[in-house]
């Protein structure tokens, strides 16, 4: 199988993270500032929740797609497959945001709560 590798960002209701992470796709016609549909992970796990990644490069070198992915072996780890392009709507999204923070502060409402996800400036509001 021919896989490319290529490198992207999770985008989620609150923005797209900072972290950059490595995935494959057979895709060829896969571009930079596509976004991307694969499955959601961070630096502690691999979930099969879907998640949709913004494609920032595309890695074209002289070393072989097949040494590249050596270091799956090496490092236990696979690099998720970016399973298509994802049609993105940024006016959806968008409305996503906003729900989102609705529900957060509905969240601090009703209860005392840990977040999944936050900033440093929600920690400094609670103190």
């Amino acid at each position: 199988m021919n896989w490319r590798i290529v490198t992207g960002y999770y985008i989620t209701a609150l923005g797209q993270e900072s972290e950059r992470y490595y995935l494959k796709t057979t895709d060829e016609t896969i571009k930079v500032g596509d976004v991307g549909l694969t499955f959601y992970q961070n630096n502690q796990l691999i979930t099969a929740i879907p998640a949709l990644i913004r494609i920032e490069y595309i890695r074209e070198t002289e070393v072989s797609e097949d040494e590249f992915l050596e270091q799956e072996v090496t490092d236990h780890i696979p690099y998720l497959p970016v399973v298509g392009v994802y049609e993105f709507n940024p006016e959806l999204h968008n409305r996503l945001e906003d729900y989102y923070l609705e529900v957060k502060d509905q969240l601090k409402e009703l209860a005392d709560i840990n977040y999944v996800q936050s900033s440093i400036f929600d920690f400094m509001e609670d103190n």
